[in-house]
């Protein structure tokens, strides 16, 4: 309730002042369309997230290195909401337009972008396999995994969660394409970070999930190493 009355607020302030409180407006909007999402109102989150993604398209065509950020973001959640409704074509528009923004950032400004251009890659590469685009999805994942390693290796703790899910999901990319021993190497490699991530943070949910996924991938083949990984995940969550 606190959150639409401040966004009413915001869209009357809008109304008669819209070079100074359209910002506003469409951070409110894209508040809205997260919580609405965390809600399970996906129309609602989509009608949200929409209306952010046009209002800053305005304020970037105006004020270009101000709000393209803001674009590209609202873009990247756009396509997420657009691919849990089932519109792919839609969602992987808004995806490529994101990759596009936030490439031009980073070129500008890696330091402070290639972070988002990862995770927008990241994205991509899923919303190009859900169109059956392997190679494409491929390419994504394979610029994302790469960004991601070299930010890890500057700031590990910061990075390397992201370095494992992208890998991950490079996981996923091979093995839609048959390559099984690609895909292992990565689901290993991701482990292994998660691993490394428990004894600095003292956390195990990453390396629980990575062995659950290890042992899933392994299970047709080699049900001994799986009930292992199994075991190791059940292990760990044992001081819980």
């Amino acid at each position: 309730m606190a959150a639409r009355e401040s966004l009413g607020i915001r869209r009357k302030l809008a109304e008669e002042h819209p070079k100074a409180f359209l910002p506003d407006l469409a951070t409110s909007l894209n508040n809205m369309g997260n919580r609405l999402s965390d809600l399970g109102d996906r129309q609602g989150a989509l009608v949200a997230t929409r209306e952010a993604s046009n209002i800053y398209r305005k304020l970037a065509e105006e004020h270009l290195e101000a709000f393209l950020p803001n674009l590209s973001a609202s873009l990247n959640n756009l396509g997420a909401m657009l691919a849990e409704l089932g519109d792919r074509h839609g969602a992987l528009e808004a995806a490529r337009e994101s990759v596009e923004i936030r490439r031009k950032l980073a070129e500008d400004h890696p330091e402070a972008f290639l972070p988002d251009l990862a995770s927008s890659l990241n994205n991509l590469g899923a919303r190009l396999s859900e169109l059956g685009d392997r190679q494409g999805a491929l390419k994504a994942t394979r610029e994302s995994v790469a960004i991601r390693r070299k930010l890890a290796e500057e700031h590990p703790e910061a990075f390397l969660p992201d370095l494992a899910s992208s890998l991950n999901n490079l996981g996923n990319r091979l093995s839609e394409l048959g390559d099984r021993q690609g895909a292992l190497d990565c689901l290993k490699e991701s482990l292994e970070i998660s691993e490394q991530l428990h004894v600095l943070t003292g956390s195990p949910a990453l390396a629980v999930g990575s062995l659950i996924r290890l042992a899933d991938f392994i299970a047709g083949e080699n049900a001994p190493e799986a009930i292992a990984a199994l075991d190791r995940a059940a292990a760990l969550l044992e001081p819980l």
